[in-house]
């Protein structure tokens, strides 16, 4: 089945991409869908490691008796209303 694409840029793109390596558009395209995929987990997997690290944190904040600045505050902490540093 073959492929259409309609945007002439991605098009472009895709064809040279298959030039460089030797592929058709379809499996450019495939390889590209692929590589996006597997970019977007690995992001993922960072995100999961942030929030983990965070709720540990807020966990032991909590154990101590101390409370955590969100980011809006401590930027309102740390900036006056222009963005410069207080």
């Amino acid at each position: 089945m073959p492929l259409t694409i309609e945007n002439e840029e991605t098009c472009q793109l895709l064809s040279e991409l298959g030039e460089l390596t030797g592929a058709s558009p379809e499996e450019a395209l495939a390889t590209a869908v692929s590589l996006a995929v597997e970019r977007e987990r690995e992001i993922q997997a960072k995100i999961g490691r942030v929030r983990a690290i965070a709720s540990k944190a807020r966990a032991l904040a909590e154990a101590r008796g101390t409370q955590l600045m969100t980011s809006k505050e401590m930027n309102e902490f740390l900036y006056d209303e222009d963005g410069q540093p207080h």
